[in-house]
């Protein structure tokens, strides 16, 4: 029985993820995962909270999105993405 108890498996060391996304996004977020998993928030955007069970998933799906999403939490992810955008800065500037 305790093999089958998918609910403590999906959330044993969850990773909490926190972002504002564009209105354009909506439909995105909708076909992902359902009608009110956001909350819309009056001019700044929609507010999505969720749990995920990979760092590297969670990472790769917010990267997804580009500059139509701002990650709130975890405090990690904003520093990693900070990261690959300086990254991405140097290696895309003039000489």
């Amino acid at each position: 029985m305790e093999e089958l108890d998918l609910d403590r498996f999906f959330s044993a060391g969850t990773l909490h993820l926190k972002a504002r996304f564009a209105q354009s996004e909506k439909y995105r977020l909708i076909e992902e995962y359902g009608v009110g998993c956001y909350q819309e928030e009056r001019e700044r955007g929609l507010l999505l909270e969720r749990d995920f069970v990979s760092w590297k998933n969670m990472r790769e799906w917010v990267l997804s999105f580009g500059d139509r999403v701002e990650v709130l939490e975890p405090e990690e992810l904003r520093a990693d993405l900070r990261r690959q955008a300086e990254n991405l800065l140097r290696q895309y500037q003039d000489t």
